[in-house]
C-alpha cells in the first residue's frame, strides 16, 4: 500500500515474538504509513503497551514467549473496542473459542497479506484528535 494513500498514521501494536517476523511486521506497517508499536514477545511487555499508548488497531501473535498465550492482551483490546487479528502457525482449530470470529492468519505470512490485513484492521477507524496531531506534526 502506498503511504501517501492514507493521510494520518496510525499506531498498529505487534505482539510476536519470532525477531525476523516481527520485523516483517513492522518494515510492513510502516510501508503503509503507520507507527509500530512494539513489537513486544510476552505478556508483560504487551499488556503495559496496551495500558500506557494510543493503539489503533493490533496483530497479535497467538503464542508468545515461554508458552503464553496472547489471550489477556485480546481481551484488554475488545473490551476497548480496538480492532485485533491474530497470526499464527497453529491454524485457527488452535485459537480459543470465543475468537473464532476474529481475522486469523495463518503464519508463515506473505507481506502481501500483511498489508490487506493492516488495511483491513484500519479501514473504518475514526480519525482520533490525536492522529491528527500526527499526521500535522508530520507535514511539517
Amino acid at each position: 500500500m502506498d503511504p501517501a494513500a492514507k493521510s494520518v498514521e496510525l499506531t498498529i501494536l505487534v505482539a510476536e515474538d519470532d525477531a525476523l517476523l516481527a520485523a516483517d511486521l513492522e518494515e510492513t506497517l510502516r510501508r503503509c504509513g503507520h507507527r509500530c508499536l512494539g513489537p513486544s514477545g510476552s505478556l508483560s511487555e504487551l499488556l503495559p503497551l496496551i495500558e500506557g499508548n494510543r493503539v489503533d488497531a493490533a496483530i497479535l501473535d497467538v503464542r508468545l514467549r515461554r508458552g503464553e498465550k496472547a489471550y489477556p492482551a485480546a481481551d484488554l483490546l475488545a473490551a476497548r473496542g480496538i480492532p485485533f487479528a491474530f497470526v499464527t502457525a497453529y491454524g485457527s482449530a488452535h485459537v480459543d473459542q470465543r475468537y473464532a470470529h476474529c481475522r486469523i492468519l495463518p503464519k508463515p505470512v506473505l507481506r502481501e497479506e500483511l498489508e490487506l490485513l493492516v488495511q483491513e484492521l484500519t479501514r473504518n477507524l475514526p480519525i482520533r484528535p490525536q492522529s491528527l496531531a500526527t499526521a500535522a506534526k508530520d507535514a511539517i
